[in-house]
């Protein structure tokens, strides 16, 4: 349709009248066989409705667009809150072990008697020893290893090998009727199972890359087992092993990074699982056995 011609189209209809009442003069007619064809060139008619719908279009398009100005809602624009920019973590470089190689104690005739009666120190220990396979688990564990952590052992190394079981372990339990402990290399092949095969699997793997370990088999006043392995770093200060780890795995206040030192001085640094960091709380164990793979010796406390 058409809106109603106003003030403003006469005055535009008037203004091309004119230009074309020019046009005739400068330009000469050119004789038509059918007058008043508006399909000929320089039609003064054909180029005036041209011209009026063209006005007409304009028009109802100012109109359409004071129609959105009045029904759009007027919104005021919320500029989005800038984020607050963190920090990047500086780790510093991930510090070296020195364990010292040990020796087992020097045993009696009277302690050889009882071990040959007694047995070993914990039922588990056989399989422990047979599971704890160095050879076929290394190249496993060195494929994980940061290249930036490559050379001499360092914490770096064990927060690798630590890392990668985490991420990639399921828990699973084993038959009720019968204790099984996987071989450390299936434990780095496909990771899972219970604490025993957790403990074998960080055990071996770091043992590979001349890492000191020591499982511990302990029993809480409620009898439940639980097994942990733990990673001696010598004569390290702590607080080069807690700046470490609390720049890597960024903890929080109640993360606190757990160890032990031995009569000799040497610290080690919990292994366990039950924590997403080397370092987790100990299990709150009565009594137990503790296990040097490396030098296949056991004491109970």
């Amino acid at each position: 349709f058409f809106v109603p011609v106003s003030v403003y189209e006469r005055w535009f209809l008037n203004a091309t009248d004119v230009i074309f009442s020019v046009s005739s003069h400068l330009v000469p007619a050119t004789p038509r066989k059918i007058p008043g064809n508006i399909c000929s060139p320089l039609n003064p008619y054909a180029v005036k409705e041209f011209l009026k719908f063209v006005f007409h279009c304009m028009l109802i398009g100012a109109i359409y667009l004071v129609w959105l100005q009045v029904t759009t809602p007027n919104t005021p624009t919320v500029e989005p809150e800038p984020q607050p920019i963190q920090a990047e973590r500086i780790i510093p470089p991930a510090p070296h072990v020195y364990a010292p190689a040990l020796e087992a104690p020097q045993k009696t005739m009277t302690d050889k008697v009882l071990d040959f009666l007694q047995g070993p120190c914990d039922p588990i220990i056989p399989l422990f020893k047979q599971a704890h396979q160095l050879n076929t688990v290394r190249p496993l564990v060195t494929a994980v290893i940061d290249a930036k952590h490559a050379g001499s052992f360092n914490l770096g190394q064990i927060c690798d090998a630590f890392d990668y079981l985490m991420v990639h372990w399921k828990p699973l339990d084993d038959p009720a009727s019968q204790e099984l402990v996987c071989a450390s290399a299936d434990v780095w092949q496909a990771p899972g199972g219970d604490c025993d095969d957790f403990s074998v699997g960080i055990s071996a793997g770091l043992s590979s890359i001349n890492g000191l370990t020591r499982v511990t088999f302990a029993y809480n006043a409620q009898r439940i087992g639980h097994a942990y392995a733990e990673v001696c770093l010598g004569r390290i200060d702590p607080t080069d092993i807690a700046a470490y780890i609390n720049a890597r795995y960024d903890l929080t206040e109640d993360e606190t990074i757990s160890t032990r030192t031995d009569p000799n001085g040497l610290v080690y640094l919990n292994l366990d699982w039950t924590a997403r960091y080397p370092g987790a709380p100990y299990f709150d164990a009565v009594h137990g056995v503790m296990y040097w793979p490396s030098i296949d010796y056991c004491t109970t406390f």
